[in-house]
């Protein structure tokens, strides 16, 4: 059996509470909910539903969403969609093990649509879905590896092959049957070389148009038939540079990438892996990290400037790389990404009310229009919020990042249970019950309360997040000794009905960033909001597609020895402090232009932010003044 060092909590076992089940249950009456009825991508005429329609990787997409959000909630109306979705796959599986549809028998959805549909068998062991999702897994994969030599992994399928992993780990769990583990290997030797080509030396120092011009390789792809699911199709072996350096550079591929190193890890125990990864995250973080703890990525890593956009696409799975990299390895000091990630890029980039959602999102965002900007190959409708903004693809993949989230904010390990984040939360698994409530990470702290019918000492560790300053920790009321790691407490002791209570220091930093300056209060990232007016592009009433144009000045700057006022406003904290207007700071192609290295400064003001991930029009990176002014 293969083991994780910390194991995910079912599905079944966990209920979302707080300010995060209200963001479950607005997608539920948002887009996750209603997808089916606005976009026929997803509709009935679906492929893998058993109609004309797509047959790619927009309804696989959509069910690795679906499925857990219907899980937590435990919402008839969600679960019946589930179930037919299921019904429908595990009835196109035919006597040779394979299934899906007949008009796209491309690899890649296949991956997607076993790694969505194990959550549910997961949840629910006993049902007849799950015993079938066994039988489905089993034939599949050894229809797989009948055919993948004349059948190679071809495009995502062979950028993506790892994603595989998780079901035939899953499968190979269940089975004890080593062909599954032998077919993860084989798996592994026939993908993309992550290690090699990409980790082990970051290929691409700037962004990707100095190495790979779009026109160019446009040009390439003329050359070919597009379809849908291969549509950037051009010879991997004639051109093969030009290949590697597409799928080396997808901002996509690369999040889903990180965890590959990590599968391949536990497959062959070689900690160089591990390594190679921390190395190459750096390497990445450095020529392409933005200040909201993503890549940019718009659709292809681009650099540093924080008006370059980062898809969604990119942010659900990088998350989902790093809750596989947590519980595999058991490193939490990718805690840190994954709430920097969450509490920021998550937050933003899909709607408030979550019926809408952007394509790209900007680190500094002073327009969501229909207009020409610095991307690199995706359209001028990318970053507008709305129901398929550009290309569908982040439309059916959103619906997997809370959920996701939900179950990897508290983890099994050993006899005991690990913190990842103090998101209020609650769950119940072998006879231990624990309740978080917090509003965090809007606030520093949380009360965790833990019941147990056991008997015998447990450990519970809890996460230090790196910007924790200082902390206390108390057990009952009273402080109490703890074993302090390098990234965590553990408390260990015979629970009974005790109460955690947890307050992190949390202090205002400023960061510089490209050329300029971010200012941080534990995960979240603050920026300055711009007053907006909205415009429908498309009507559809809830789900209608806007645009948003500024109302208000967003070229400021200021000192980094600033002295910041941290307020509360209800449970959202505020700063503010002295700014001065940036004369020479302007827009540039429709969106705020590069940080100026010499700021001509003007007026002073007093300006107020708010968390990153509250804002629609914003900027989160200010030009650096270097000597202090006064009023």
């Amino acid at each position: 059996m293969i083991q994780n060092k910390f194991q995910y909590i079912s599905y079944d076992k966990i209920s979302p509470k707080g300010w995060i089940r209200q963001k479950l249950e607005a997608l539920k009456d948002g887009l996750t909910g209603n997808l089916e009825e606005l976009w026929e991508d997803v509709g009935p005429d679906n492929g893998w539903l058993g109609g004309d329609g797509n047959s790619w990787e927009r309804g696989p997409y959509y069910v690795d969403g679906l499925i857990p959000l219907s899980l937590l909630l435990e919402d008839q109306g969600l679960e019946r969609k589930v179930l037919h979705w299921i019904h429908s796959v595990l009835d196109s599986q035919k006597q040779d093990g394979s299934f899906g549809p007949e008009s796209n028998e491309d690899w890649w959805p296949r991956m997607v649509m076993l790694k969505a549909l194990i959550q549910f068998a997961d949840a629910k062991p006993q049902s007849k879905e799950a015993i079938a999702i066994v039988k489905l897994c089993e034939q599949f994969f050894r229809y797989f590896d009948k055919k993948i030599d004349t059948k190679p992994l071809e495009m995502w399928a062979y950028a993506r092959g790892m994603e595989t992993y998780v079901s035939l780990i899953w499968i190979y769990n269940k089975t004890s049957d080593s062909f599954f583990l032998n077919f993860a290997k084989k798996i592994a030797s026939l993908s993309f070389p992550w290690r090699n080509k990409f980790y082990k030396d970051i290929p691409f120092k700037h962004p990707i148009e100095e190495y790979m011009p779009w026109e160019e390789y446009k040009n390439l792809m003329a050359q070919y038939d597009q379809t849908e699911d291969q549509a950037t199709l051009i010879d991997p072996i004639k051109y093969a540079k030009y290949f590697d350096m597409y799928h080396m550079s997808h901002v996509v591929n690369v999040a889903m990438s990180v965890k590959y190193l990590v599968y391949e890890y536990q497959l062959s125990n070689d900690e160089n892996y591990l390594k190679i990864l921390k190395k190459g995250l750096e390497q990445l973080y450095h020529y392409h990290g933005q200040a909201n703890g993503m890549i940019s990525g718009d659709e292809h890593i681009s650099g540093t400037y924080p008006s370059r956009g980062t898809e969604l696409c990119a942010v659900v799975e990088l998350l989902f790389s790093l809750e596989e990299t947590i519980a595999i390895t058991g490193d939490l000091e990718y805690c840190d990404l994954l709430e920097r990630i969450t509490y920021n890029a998550l937050l933003t980039t899909i709607s408030q009310d979550c019926c809408s959602h952007q394509y790209n999102q900007q680190v500094n965002q002073i327009a969501c229009t229909v207009e020409k900007r610095i991307w690199y190959n995706n359209a001028d409708d990318s970053n507008i919020f709305g129901l398929v903004p550009y290309f569908g693809c982040c439309t059916a993949n959103m619906h997997q990042g809370w959920p996701k989230l939900v179950k990897s904010l508290w983890m099994e390990k050993e006899e005991g249970f690990v913190c990842l984040s103090y998101a209020p939360t609650y769950f119940k698994t072998n006879g231990v019950t624990i309740h978080v409530e917090s509003v965090y990470p809007f606030r520093p702290e949380a009360k965790i309360t833990i019941s147990s019918n056991r008997v015998e000492e447990f450990p519970i560790e809890l996460n230090i997040p790196k910007w924790a300053k200082s902390f206390s920790v108390k057990v009952n009321d009273e402080f109490i000794d703890y074993q302090k790691k390098s990234h965590s407490i553990v408390i260990d002791k015979i629970w009974q009905k005790d109460i955690i209570h947890i307050l992190f220091d949390f202090s205002v930093e400023c960061i510089e960033q490209n050329r300029g300056v971010a200012v941080y209060w534990g995960p979240l990232l603050f920026a300055l909001p711009i007053a907006l007016t909205k415009t429908i592009l498309h009507e559809r009433g809830r789900f209608s597609d806007y645009e948003y144009r500024p109302e208000s000045k967003w070229n400021y700057g200021f000192s980094k020895d600033t002295n910041w006022t941290l307020n509360f406003e209800n449970d959202t904290p505020t700063i503010t402090g002295k700014a001065y207007e940036i004369e020479n700071w302007v827009e540039e192609m429709n969106s705020a232009g590069q940080i100026p290295d010499k700021p001509d400064i003007g007026q002073m003001e007093i300006i107020k932010m708010i968390p990153y991930g509250l804002t629609v029009l914003r900027i989160a990176v200010f030009p650096l003044i270097e000597h202090k002014l006064k009023a």
